[in-house]
């Protein structure tokens, strides 16, 4: 097992759905917001601010 510096981020919820959607950019598939509330059992207005927040974090930063 990896060493980790932060604690493993629950499946479902606000974090669970961040690590999702930060993993689906990368993957070059974005998910939905609609999607990632249901998937994560999030109200659509919390899958918003977590897409926004993952926008701003990889503005300027993405892959070369």
């Amino acid at each position: 097992a990896m060493a980790r510096t932060v604690p493993p981020v629950p499946p479902s919820g606000e974090d669970g759905a961040l690590a999702a959607y930060r993993a689906s950019v990368a993957a070059g598939e974005p998910l939905s917001a609609r999607r990632l509330a249901a998937r994560h059992d999030i109200s659509r207005r919390q899958a918003g601010q977590v897409v926004a927040t993952v926008s701003r974090e990889s503005n300027g930063h993405g892959p070369g």
